[in-house]
Formats: structure tokens, C-alpha cells, sequence
């Protein structure tokens, strides 16, 4: 093997590894480590925040820094998790992202108003 194609293995393991990797980082210090100042809750235990994302937020790069989040870490090991949403008001929008272990969007659930959603199709 030539030290180029050993640079190109390498270059394409770190591409592969890295979200995992770096999602990891990011869920042990939301839903592990309780000492961590971007705790956010325990596995399986959402949890809302009560404000908007700052620049003092560095754990991810959210959407928004005017639209207020919740979180929850899902540990499906055990047993699958059900999600339910309470009714939303028609004019209200929001969207659920669940995104799997590289960081990839599995399902984004959404309502939205009528409007939006005919600008949208």
C-alpha cells in the first residue's frame, strides 16, 4: 500500500467516524454527564428550553437563535420509545427532527398553518 492510498483510507475512515464521534461528545454531555453546563436531562427525558440560543451555546449549531428547543436523548435499547404530541394550534408551527447516531434526519414531524403549508407544496 502506498502512502496515498494509506492518506486516502485514512481521510475516508475520519469522514465516516467523525459525526459519530462528535454526536456522541454531544450526547454524553446533554443526557450523561450531569456535571456538564450543557446538561439538558436525563435519557429518555425531555426537556424544554426555556430561552433563545446564544453565541455562549457552543455544543451544536442550532437553526435559529430565535426559536426556543427541546430535547430529548432516546435510549431505544430496552424497548422502542412512543412519542406523542399534544394537540397544536392551527397558527402554531413546529417540527420534530429525529436524527440517528450520524447525525442524518430519520423523520422531521411538522405542523404547520394552512398558509405555510400551501406556500411550502
Amino acid at each position: 500500500m502506498t502512502k496515498e492510498e494509506a492518506r486516502a483510507i485514512v481521510k475516508e475512515a475520519y469522514i465516516y467516524g467523525f459525526p459519530l464521534v462528535d454526536n456522541y461528545r454531544i450526547q454524553y454531555g446533554y443526557f450523561v454527564d450531569t456535571k456538564n453546563r450543557e446538561f439538558k436531562a436525563p435519557w429518555n427525558q425531555i426537556v424544554n428550553i426555556p430561552r433563545v440560543y446564544t453565541p455562549a451555546d457552543t455544543a451544536i449549531q442550532t437553526a435559529n437563535s430565535d426559536t426556543p428547543y427541546s430535547f430529548v436523548g432516546m435510549d431505544l435499547r430496552a424497548e422502542p420509545m412512543v412519542l406523542t404530541v399534544p394537540p397544536i394550534e392551527k397558527e402554531r408551527y413546529f417540527s420534530i427532527q429525529l436524527i440517528d447516531a450520524y447525525t442524518s434526519t430519520s423523520t422531521t414531524l411538522v405542523a404547520a398553518p394552512p398558509e405555510t403549508r400551501a406556500a411550502a407544496t
